[in-house]
């Protein structure tokens, strides 16, 4: 039983691999196909290369130089350039995120307008708005209710600290 499993995991790599050299062939067969039109762009960057490499070599070697003389400098530009990178990462993360939360905001939205009409829908229009009104009326029942309570509590509260007043002024 074991070297039957065995046998079906070399079996699998043998196919991973033929997947793989098929890939690698078509690729290789894909750079001898586009050599010929590309000889060109290659041989002009080549000649460009042995052009400014002197330059470039002169550059890289003053500005090493100039670093190893100032280790400081080198060590703030470094901490500037990560700064920077940090912040740009941080700005395409938030732009992500305000993407998303863009897009759950407006499905979130246009589900629930599906879900009212399809609500009118069903139950008709002249029903939809008398449950509307229905709800309306319980919801204002309620804050009617909740208004008197703490409109009795703060009452209650400020009787309470009238008497008080007078005591706070004898000690001192």
């Amino acid at each position: 039983m074991w070297r039957r499993t065995t046998a079906r995991c070399c079996d699998y790599t043998n196919i991973e691999l033929t997947c793989v050299e098929g890939i690698v062939l078509r690729a290789l067969e894909l750079c001898h196909t586009t050599e010929p039109y590309l000889r060109k762009a290659w041989l002009w960057l080549s000649c460009a290369y042995d052009q400014f490499e002197p330059f470039l070599r002169q550059g890289i070697h003053s500005v090493a130089h100039f670093t190893s003389a100032t280790p400081a400098l080198l060590t703030f530009i470094i901490f500037v350039v990560v700064m920077l990178l940090m912040i740009q990462i941080l700005s395409w993360m938030r732009s992500i995120i305000a993407f998303w939360v863009r897009l759950m905001l407006r499905l979130t939205f246009w589900t629930a307008m599906a879900a009212l009409i399809a609500f009118v829908w069903q139950r008709g229009l002249a029903a939809s708005l008398h449950d509307i009104e229905t709800g309306v009326r319980q919801i204002m029942i309620i804050y009617r209710r909740e208004y008197a309570r703490w409109e009795n509590h703060m009452d209650q509260t400020t009787q309470g600290r009238a008497g008080r007043a007078n005591a706070k002024s004898s000690w001192l």
